[in-house]
């Protein structure tokens, strides 16, 4: 079919009504880029990248291909995504019917074989990239750590924390026209605590571990960018001391625990607790032993407890 044939099939769409744009999308994508009515069918939401203005068409022998969006293509796909595509949110297919009752486009080749008498290769140009156009604009920084949360996720991490740190430090370098990630910089954004701040240490070094993992993509991609090293932010770990029953607390629990009148728990539990109590003082003397034992081997190849003597300058002054 002639370009001039392909126009007049187009215009034929009255865009003013929900078939229409959905046919409007279909006859450009199957003459822009010569698909299948498979491929055309088959496409999915996630199949699509607005950012990078590319989408995924799965072809014959499973084989999947990466095309460009050319924009005229995408302007048509969010002109029907957005008015209308049903809101059916179980649907992951592009292109739906308009019957509700059996949402999803027929993959039966048809006749638009004349639609894609040329090869793939052979197309007609495609016009400009959507890349920039369809999406809302991301300046350098977010496409980086786009990229660096897509690939941290594909291998499981979460990092639900990490981009929104990374969100405030990207946002920070931007603003400040800083185009190489470095240390002092890193630092400087990090160890900027609110006044309030409990725990500054703590907090610094949450923010610079976040920026420590973007680093050392970046760093891989372009080694300017700086990794900050660990250890430059330290606070105290505080960890509540654990709560050692003694005998007598033992005794008065496991007697409560006679006392409870429900059902068999009054048989039930003080066996539990007496259980747990006996293996924890097994478990107690078994350390206690093997520390003796060990002890008792040092010392028998002449070594003495407590740490090693260090002679020092101020030690060696004072001898």
């Amino acid at each position: 079919m002639s370009p001039e044939k392909i126009q007049c099939l187009l215009s034929a769409c009255d865009k003013n009504t929900t078939a229409a744009k959905r046919d409007y999308a279909v006859i450009l994508m199957l003459a822009r880029f010569c698909l299948r009515a498979g491929e055309a069918a088959g496409l999915r939401l996630e199949d699509i990248d607005w950012r990078h203005g590319e989408f995924l068409i799965g072809g014959k022998g499973a084989k999947d291909e990466r095309l460009p969006l050319p924009a005229e293509v995408g302007e048509a796909l969010v002109e029907y995504l957005l008015h209308a595509r049903p809101a059916i949110l179980d649907l992951h297919e592009v292109f739906c019917t308009v019957k509700a009752s059996w949402p999803y486009v027929s993959r039966r080749p048809g006749h638009h074989h004349k639609l894609r008498s040329r090869r793939r290769s052979q197309a007609a140009y495609l016009g400009p990239a959507l890349a920039g156009r369809g999406a809302p604009v991301m300046n350098r920084w977010e496409e980086h750590v786009a990229d660096y949360l897509r690939l941290r996720r594909q291998l499981g991490a979460a990092l639900a924390w990490a981009e929104h740190l990374l969100g405030q430090y990207t946002t920070y370098l931007s603003a400040e026209g800083i185009t190489t990630i470095t240390t002092a910089n890193a630092i400087t954004w990090a160890d900027n605590p609110p006044e309030g701040t409990k725990n500054p240490a703590a907090r610094a070094s949450r923010r610079l571990t976040a920026v420590r993992g973007f680093a050392t993509y970046m760093h891989a991609l372009d080694p300017a960018h700086e990794v900050p090293p660990q250890g430059i932010f330290t606070s105290p770990v505080c960890r509540s001391a654990p709560h050692i029953h003694t005998t007598a607390e033992t005794s008065a629990l496991i007697e409560a625990a006679g006392r409870l009148i429900l059902e068999n728990r009054a048989h039930t539990y003080p066996t539990l607790l007496g259980l747990l109590a006996a293996i924890a003082e097994f478990g107690h003397d078994l350390i206690v032993e093997r520390t003796k034992d060990g002890l008792a081997a040092a010392r028998a190849r002449g070594r003495k407890g407590g740490c090693r003597f260090k002679m020092t300058a101020t030690k060696a002054r004072q001898a």
